[in-house]
């Protein structure tokens, strides 16, 4: 058994918040994978998901891998098989998580699309 997640990672620039440029981020997440059995086997070479999995210490790992970038900002998205969401943050040795805020909204009615 176990709690299966689907997962996502982005790899920003700290300061600026722009995404890293593609070469750089598949050369980051591919030396993690080559380092990590869980991010090689949740994650594709260019972050996104590689299917359901389990990976109960993502933050750690995340961490651990974050203290080789000081200067990069490690943004893990997950998606729980019950649809929770969550982030996880990384910088520098340092992380936290938190859950999504989801706001749902709908269209004002329109007499004109009747």
């Amino acid at each position: 058994m176990g709690y299966y997640s689907t997962f996502e990672l982005e790899i920003r620039h700290l300061h600026s918040g722009d995404v890293v440029v593609e070469s750089l981020s598949e050369k980051i997440i591919e030396k993690f994978r080559s380092e990590n059995e869980f991010a090689e086997y949740c994650l594709r070479p260019n972050g996104l998901s590689d299917g359901e999995s389990k990976w109960y210490e993502s933050e750690d790992d995340l961490r651990d891998l974050s203290k080789g970038y000081p200067e990069l900002l490690f943004v893990l998205l997950g998606l729980g098989e019950d649809h929770e969401r969550w982030v996880t943050y990384a910088n520098n040795g340092k992380s936290y998580t938190e859950d999504a805020k989801i706001k749902i909204t709908y269209p004002k009615f329109s007499i004109d699309k009747l």
